[in-house]
């Protein structure tokens, strides 16, 4: 038996997170959705440093992986990301 702890990730996952279903489509993903899937992924394990031919640079104000760029700003106590 596992446990959880505190609200689901994210509204969109309620019905999974109480046991229900994922509320994914029946239907097949076309090539085209497929391959833009792939391309997020892809570009969420560069930016993580996880693929070793696209190593992860990460200065005081940027990090970058293949062709993800990101700007890190800082203002006070926040710190914000965004895709460059």
């Amino acid at each position: 038996m596992s446990q959880r702890f505190g609200a689901p990730p994210f509204p969109g996952v309620q019905a999974m997170w109480d046991g229900g279903p994922i509320g994914l489509p029946d239907a097949p993903l076309t090539n085209l959705q497929m391959q833009q899937l792939f391309r997020w992924i892809e570009e969420l394990a560069s930016i993580h440093g996880l693929l070793a031919s696209r190593p992860l640079v990460l200065t005081d104000t940027s990090r970058r992986a293949g062709p993800v760029s990101q700007r890190i700003v800082e203002a006070g106590d926040t710190t914000t990301v965004t895709r460059a």
